[in-house]
């Protein structure tokens, strides 16, 4: 079956797509360690969603409203200034796992 109309995948540049993935993983990691925890805060929960859910975006449609910068800014930085302390800092996991990469 021939898909009509799709643009071609426009993946990240190779450092920003493991780091993302990385980030990915992280993420699952906490919500999975903490599922059974009276700790997690549903607000908690629901922020940590709008920070990851459009994730799919910078691994295959990178630079067409999104790119790194701009997810930053759009959705790990909000996260991190309402949650950071208390969870961990997306920007920060991203930013460390980006300056790893980058060697």
């Amino acid at each position: 079956m021939k898909l009509k109309n799709l643009k071609a995948v426009q993946h990240p540049p190779e450092a920003v797509l493991r780091a993302y993935a990385d980030l990915v993983n992280q993420v699952f990691l906490y919500l999975r360690y903490h599922s059974h925890s009276s700790a997690l805060d549903p607000d908690e929960l629901h922020a940590l969603g709008d920070a990851m859910h459009n994730v799919g975006g910078i691994f295959s449609d990178y630079g067409a409203w999104a790119d790194d910068s701009k997810y930053r800014e759009l959705y790990l930085r909000p996260f991190d200034a309402q949650w950071g302390k208390r969870v961990f800092g997306l920007e920060a996991f991203l930013e460390s796992r980006l300056a790893g990469y980058a060697h």
